[in-house]
């Protein structure tokens, strides 16, 4: 059926995975009153071939599989990241699948929680660090926002100081406007990418301009600036103490 101002992107194709995901664990839970887990409820196989043959072990990795896929294709769900979204995937479950094979044996299971616990322990000490600091550092495809490294994904840091990766794409169109007007208070800036590639979709094609608020009813300041300018600027409008709504291009 068709829909107004409904376009179809590759999160879609994750959603659907999901969602059959979601039915077979029905089906298998409710409709089969969980026949899938009389055997057991181990998810680690000795062999590598027995996941193929335990249904709950291949449900399991299923359900893995189809969440790295929804986490890469909500955050590049553009088409021309397709195959980005593919090598991200399989890249990621190959190490996810790794890890809970080999965490099996005991060697394994200690290097994992040894990297893991230095891994945790350095960023807490780099954020506890940069906790004051805005962006630490930028440069192509990698962004440290106090004291956190973001790589390759577009940033979305709203004035309270917290962020969250957004989808990453070169023009905005009417859906992010309204996201705009509901969250951009007095200045939203926008890094356009380290040659300045992004930014596009705003009334004019200049650095500043101003545009009419209609849910604030008032004027809202829109800054396009190539994202190293854009950082700059950034904490500079920090610590004048500005409503910032910062959203940053990372790469191109």
């Amino acid at each position: 059926m068709f829909m107004s101002n409904r376009v179809f992107d590759i999160s879609d194709i994750a959603k659907d995975v999901w969602g059959v995901l979601v039915g077979l664990v029905a089906i298998q839970f409710v409709g089969e009153s969980g026949s899938i887990v009389r055997r057991g409820w181990k998810v680690r196989q000795k062999r590598i071939t027995d996941y193929i043959k335990q249904p709950f072990s291949l449900l399991v990795l299923e359900i893995v599989f189809a969440y790295i896929l929804l986490f890469f294709s909500s955050i590049l769900s553009d088409s021309q990241f397709w195959y980005q979204v593919i090598a991200f995937t399989l890249v990621a479950f190959v190490i996810a699948f790794a890890i809970i094979h080999l965490s099996q044996k005991k060697r394994f299971k200690i290097a994992f929680i040894g990297v893991a616990a230095i891994i945790i322990i350095l960023q807490s000490a780099f954020f506890i660090k940069y906790r004051k600091a805005n962006i630490v550092y930028n440069s192509y495809a990698l962004t440290v926002y106090k004291g956190i490294p973001i790589v390759y994904y577009d940033i979305l840091i709203h004035p309270n100081g917290t962020f969250r990766l957004v989808d990453k794409k070169h023009a905005f169109n009417q859906r992010d406007m309204q996201f705009f007007y509901h969250h951009a208070e007095d200045i939203l800036l926008i890094g356009s990418g380290s040659e300045g590639k992004g930014g596009k979709g705003f009334p004019e094609v200049r650095e500043t301009q101003f545009v009419f608020n209609h849910l604030t009813e008032r004027g809202l300041q829109i800054i396009v600036q190539r994202t190293p300018e854009a950082c700059v600027t950034f904490n500079r409008l920090k610590n004048e103490g500005k409503n910032v709504l910062f959203v940053l291009h990372n790469t191109c």
